[in-house]
């Protein structure tokens, strides 16, 4: 009798790698001087950061709660982009604004 070749099996995924963002609901867009937030799936341990299209970053202090609001009525007129990110730095979620 002849011994059997070792059969080897390996795992691989079929997934593109790619992660698919939830979007945040903001309101009111366009917005003059409040801005409110609803994370994804009413998350609570997210941070939150304001850009530029430019990429620049608006340094505003905004709460890791799932809902909440900012003022943004001393940002100049334009498009932004809010992104919520977890502890480990991993954006979910983003979304576009436009101050009025």
């Amino acid at each position: 009798m002849k011994a059997a070749d070792p059969l080897f099996i390996t795992e691989q995924s079929a997934s593109s790698g790619s992660i698919t963002l939830s979007k945040l609901f903001l309101f009111p867009n366009p917005v003059s001087n409040e801005l409110r937030w609803n994370a994804p799936s009413g998350r609570s341990d997210l941070n939150y950061t304001i850009y530029r299209l430019d990429g620049t970053i608006i340094e505003v202090p905004l709460s890791s709660a799932a809902n909440g609001s900012f003022d943004v009525s001393k940002f100049s007129p334009g498009y932004y982009i809010l992104m919520a990110k977890t502890a480990h730095g991993e954006t979910i979620a983003k979304n576009s604004f436009i101050k009025i």
